[in-house]
């Protein structure tokens, strides 16, 4: 989710989808893209490129609602951005019991215990490409445990537990 641009490097999730493919032909899988952008186009001859065309789907800009109802359909979100300031995407997957898979830069190693209420993968497609073989084999019970500890901690993410954390920062810093 999010707008088709560079500093989103959705080109490093087609590519990683493409590791998968190319790891294990045999899994089904599909991966819906949703935003707009001046990069679509290249994105498509990226899954073209990696033969995943027929696996992804693009759904253009949607409206808040629509993007929240592919969100309750999930079982995973896959956030490739390397240059993310505040990942809200992460907060959006938990709320919806998706797991996220989420690149190993900036923040989202303070947030996500890996394989614990998410995955993080290192920044390049084979990374990407052998953790979604992994997390594709494995049980749905231990998926299921992971969905329930990514919505349990939801809450964690909230303006109101940001403001919080930010109050009690400021106490500290003022005695």
């Amino acid at each position: 989710v999010g707008r088709l641009s560079p500093y989103k490097d959705f080109d490093l999730a087609i590519n990683g989808l493409g590791e998968l493919y190319r790891l294990r032909p045999d899994l089904t899988w599909d991966y819906t893209l949703i935003g707009g952008g001046e990069l679509q186009k290249e994105l498509e001859e990226l899954c073209d490129k990696n033969k995943i065309r027929g696996r992804v789907t693009f759904t253009g800009a949607l409206p808040f609602n629509k993007v929240q109802e592919f969100y309750a359909k999930a079982h995973f979100v896959i956030m490739p951005g390397t240059r993310e300031g505040w990942p809200k995407t992460i907060a959006e997957a938990w709320a919806h019991f998706c797991i996220p898979i989420v690149a190993a830069s900036l923040l989202p190693p303070d947030i996500i215990n890996n394989s614990e209420n998410g995955f993080l993968f290192n920044p390049d497609p084979k990374s990407l490409g052998v953790l979604l073989a992994n997390i594709l084999q494995r049980g749905r019970d231990e998926l299921e445990f992971v969905s329930q500890k990514a919505h349990d901690n939801v809450h964690a993410l909230s303006m109101e537990s940001f403001r919080n954390r930010l109050a009690d920062t400021i106490e500290d810093l003022l005695k």
